[in-house]
């Protein structure tokens, strides 16, 4: 089961603004959990997957679900977390600082519409394996 941004979230709104279109149907306006079969059929043309989860790796995520390797973000490595690498770190910064700076969120959705992984603020590029 996957949980879909709705439309009228902050999130939808924050990928709106850095100029995503959202693949989720316009109609979708609650956030409920969702088949994998019916999120897998509307996944055609999905070429970035952002907030994947806890996964350290795609390789780990398609361990958990061989099917997600058929979205197309997937096959093309453009899948982001919002899980720090460091083990040390106490807390997440994108829970804990992320809501009071929709600016360094923003310029973290950006940068990932262009391509660019690098000095993300509070998302990191899944590696592949």
């Amino acid at each position: 089961v996957q949980t879909c941004a709705f439309r009228s979230s902050f999130m939808s709104r924050l990928l709106r603004d850095a100029g995503f279109r959202l693949s989720w149907p316009a109609s979708k306006e609650s956030q409920q959990p969702t088949a994998l079969e019916q999120v897998m059929a509307g996944s055609g043309n999905v070429t970035f997957w952002i907030g994947v989860g806890a996964y350290r790796s795609v390789g780990e995520l398609l361990a958990s679900d061989s099917r997600l390797g058929k979205i197309p973000a997937v096959q093309m490595g453009n899948v982001f977390t919002y899980m720090p690498t460091d083990s040390n770190l106490r807390g997440n910064p994108y829970f804990e600082e992320a809501v009071i700076r929709p600016d360094l969120l923003l310029e973290d959705m950006v940068q990932i519409k262009k391509g660019k992984a690098d000095g993300l603020h509070y998302f990191r590029r899944l590696p592949m394996n």
